[in-house]
């Protein structure tokens, strides 16, 4: 049977009661542990159930939880034999009008918000219950490195304010005494996944604070910032190993990487709000995305240099770097003028035959000097060509050659990536 304490006569049994209880919570002994022998101490039964994970602040580091708080005792002034009293076995009355443990919480980290239940209920055996919702600010120690797939351990520590173990006792309810608590699951970006109690017994010391601790394990939903990190990353990578299908020697290559690279560029800077923030080392996955921004600069300038290579534009290149990479490529220099030293001897044996003939040269004569002089033209378009063939066939091995290196690097980073995550989960 359960009953508030009346205002009024409903019955004899009743109005005695009240008058019973009315009188004890005036006096000062409400006030005081309530114990006949000062020399025992209060059992505190603490009971904890988590309802929801409402943020973490990773600036901070704090944990901000809504739990409910319970938290009994037995007050062995208030004891009745319901037979006596019309069979009432549970009453309840104001709160601030009895003793209660002064518990708080040791890692607080803020004004500690909670609705102060302004009822208490009181059974027959002098048990005394009260559930108190509240908003628990604890500080927690955050690691970041594996970001987003980060896994938090907060330590929970509840310590009595004012009194020592020789005057209260602390200790888990039933229900969490196995080692896991209540756990509600939330749905936001934070997942709850466990909450571990120590019951291990210690030596009290009766000049200590008495404390019972918890351990509160907490997961982040990852699935947002995949799609919004790694997703975007992956295709402006994919486009720039594509980009390596266009010949080095067109400017249209050289557009396309510039393009990329300023895409990616600009897409980590609208996304930089969503890393948290960091201390001590960059989380993975930033590593991950600064990384292939600068594969993708590597890139751009690699697109640039092979361009100038490809197309002969650089004439220290020309001189100083190209004659090796001949002969690394099993040919000679004197190669290329040959054709340019045979159509010069040409030329002279035309001169010659004219200096035969005294006087202005005849028709034949001319005809010849124009034909060795279209010759020495085309052999020289011929050499030009194919000095351009060698520019471009020694920049698309260069290019070749980084593209093999760009995709070794990737794979590797990408798999060092997944194994320190593939650890941590």
């Amino acid at each position: 049977m359960h009953c508030d304490i009346p205002n009024s006569s409903a019955d004899p049994a009743s109005l005695a009661l009240s008058q019973w209880l009315s009188s004890f919570l005036d006096s000062e002994a409400a006030q005081l542990r309530p114990v006949r022998d000062w020399q025992r101490s209060v059992s505190v039964k603490v009971d904890l159930s988590i309802q929801s994970v409402l943020d973490v602040d990773e600036k901070n580091e704090r944990l901000l939880l809504y739990v409910l708080y319970i938290q009994g005792w037995v007050n062995e002034h208030l004891r009745w034999d319901p037979s006596m009293f019309g069979g009432v076995q549970q009453v309840t009355v104001p709160s601030e009008r009895l003793w209660r443990p002064d518990v708080i919480l040791f890692e607080i980290a803020g004004m500690e918000d909670y609705d102060r239940s302004p009822q208490v209920s009181i059974s027959h055996d002098g048990w005394v219950e009260q559930y108190q919702p509240r908003l628990l600010e604890s500080s927690c120690p955050l690691n970041l490195f594996h970001f987003p797939l980060d896994t938090h351990i907060c330590n929970l520590t509840f310590i009595s304010q004012a009194h020592t173990e020789g005057e209260v006792e602390l200790y888990w309810g039933p229900g969490i005494s196995g080692g896991q608590g209540d756990v509600s699951f939330s749905r936001g970006e934070w997942e709850l996944t466990s909450l571990t109690v120590h019951t291990n017994p210690r030596r009290r010391k009766p000049n200590n604070r008495p404390s019972i601790s918890a351990q509160v394990t907490v997961r982040r939903r990852p699935l947002l910032y995949v799609m919004m990190l790694l997703l975007p990353t992956s295709l402006l990578i994919l486009l720039d190993l594509l980009s390596f299908l266009i010949p080095a020697y067109l400017k249209q290559r050289l557009s396309v990487t510039a393009t990329i690279f300023t895409g990616h560029f600009i897409f980590l800077i609208a996304i930089f709000t969503l890393f948290p923030p960091f201390s001590i080392k960059l989380p993975l996955i930033e590593v991950y995305l600064f990384g292939s921004l600068g594969l993708l600069a590597c890139s751009t300038m690699e697109t640039a240099v092979v361009f100038q290579i490809a197309n002969g534009k650089s004439e220290w290149f020309r001189k100083n770097i190209f004659p090796s990479l001949l002969l690394l490529s099993g040919r000679s220099h004197w190669e290329t003028m040959i054709e340019p030293e045979r159509g010069r001897s040409t030329g002279g044996a035309v001169d010659s035959v004219s200096t035969c003939h005294h006087g202005s040269p005849g028709p034949a004569v001319q005809l010849l000097r124009d034909l060795v002089r279209i010759r020495q033209d085309l052999l020289q378009i011929r050499r030009e060509q194919t000095l351009l063939d060698l520019y471009r066939e020694v920049g698309c091995s260069v290019d070749r050659g980084y593209l093999y290196l760009h995709c070794l690097v990737l794979l590797l980073g990408g798999a060092a990536l997944l194994r320190e995550w593939d650890k941590h989960v």
